[in-house]
């Protein structure tokens, strides 16, 4: 605790720890480090499926290729965890639609065809809308 606005030497020390490793963060890294520490739920999707800010999605894609429609009305640092639920990425592809906003800066849709792979998107806003980080 502070009292009367000083600082103990601990508290110092912790304060320059924690400031020694956010210096030269991006503020997309920043985002990712906020957004990391909320808890996700996990569902499992082998359909078309819109989600929810802080959805973590095991979309299945063995039998047919599937769409993610992200949110609407995102807030900055929104979070969406997206994973290969049997390997078939490659062979049935997963479509993320912006939904009104660009995803890596780009108003086309990102499409996820890497068998056993991992995206985690954020919402950073503006023109870049959602990042990805696959």
């Amino acid at each position: 605790m502070v009292e009367d606005g000083v600082l103990t030497e601990e508290q110092a020390d912790q304060y320059r720890n924690i400031m020694k490793h956010l210096t030269g963060l991006q503020t997309e890294d920043l985002l990712m480090l906020i957004a990391s520490s909320r808890p996700l739920s996990n569902t499992y999707v082998s359909g078309n499926t819109d989600v929810s800010s802080g959805a973590s999605l095991s979309v299945d894609t063995s039998t047919a290729a599937v769409t993610i429609t992200l949110p609407e009305a995102p807030l900055v640092g929104d979070r969406v965890d997206l994973y290969d639920a049997q390997g078939t990425w490659a062979t049935h592809n997963v479509t993320v639609v912006g939904n009104g906003h660009n995803i890596n800066g780009s108003a086309s849709n990102l499409i996820l065809n890497v068998n056993g792979s991992h995206a985690t998107l954020i919402f950073n806003g503006g023109a870049t809308g959602w990042k990805s980080y696959l």
